[in-house]
């Protein structure tokens, strides 16, 4: 990114992601496991939208897959950004973050993001959090991108429809969700020049199955 206009909004910018962008442990059957590689190879190879899930615990929050514990925390995903944003810093990161496997309230996992994250660990300079408006490059270089699937944490609204146009339809069978992915990407094409809106495509899905197995439908 570092010879790119920094006057450009990262909307028109194509930046690959990954879904449950830590779900390297697959638990029964295999189920959960959604990569092969870590943060920072995934850092490394150039993905730049991040999809983290925390499990508020015992005060902190776990990455999770479902019921599935990642073995890393939330402290671990933002050192690694920081490493990478550190040796890099004309780039930056777009992360999601939601609460996983919890019915912990809302209040309560915004407490653990803003108190023990971004005050307690000194995280906060390394966000970008600015609500209703998608960022040029040059205001969030070395910085990280705060797309919010949970209340009360800043950044950009993941369910702003003004803000985010997104794909996720998560439990088609292959074929389908291949159409919807297409469609949701001529669509974003369409609209590119006369919008700000930043088009997020998923490709993940469940196939509709029961015991659903990543590795296939990838």
């Amino acid at each position: 990114m570092t010879a790119l206009p920094s006057a450009r909004t990262l909307d028109d910018l194509t930046m690959p992601g990954t879904h449950n962008t830590c779900a390297l442990i697959g638990g029964p059957f295999d189920t959960a496991k959604c990569q092969s590689l870590t943060l920072p190879e995934q850092l490394a190879r150039g993905v730049r939208y991040l999809d983290i899930r925390c499990r508020p615990f015992d005060g902190a929050f776990t990455i999770h897959h479902g019921a599935i514990y990642q073995r890393r925390n939330f402290h671990d995903v933002l050192t690694d950004c920081r490493a990478f944003l550190t040796a890099n810093p004309g780039e930056t990161i777009l992360m999601s973050v939601q609460k996983e496997h919890s019915d912990a309230p809302a209040a309560e996992f915004a407490r653990i993001f803003h108190d023990v994250y971004l005050r307690d660990h000194e995280f906060e300079r390394w966000f970008h959090r600015a609500p209703g408006r998608i960022p040029t490059l040059g205001e969030v270089r070395g910085r990280i991108v705060l797309v919010a699937k949970a209340p009360g944490i800043g950044g950009l609204d993941r369910y702003d429809g003004n803000l985010l146009s997104v794909q996720d339809e998560w439990t088609l069978p292959t074929a389908r969700k291949w159409d919807a992915f297409q469609h949701h990407l001529d669509t974003s094409a369409a609209e590119g020049p006369h919008t700000t809106r930043l088009a997020v495509n998923y490709l993940s899905t469940t196939g509709g199955d029961l015991i659903p197995y990543p590795r296939r439908y990838a």
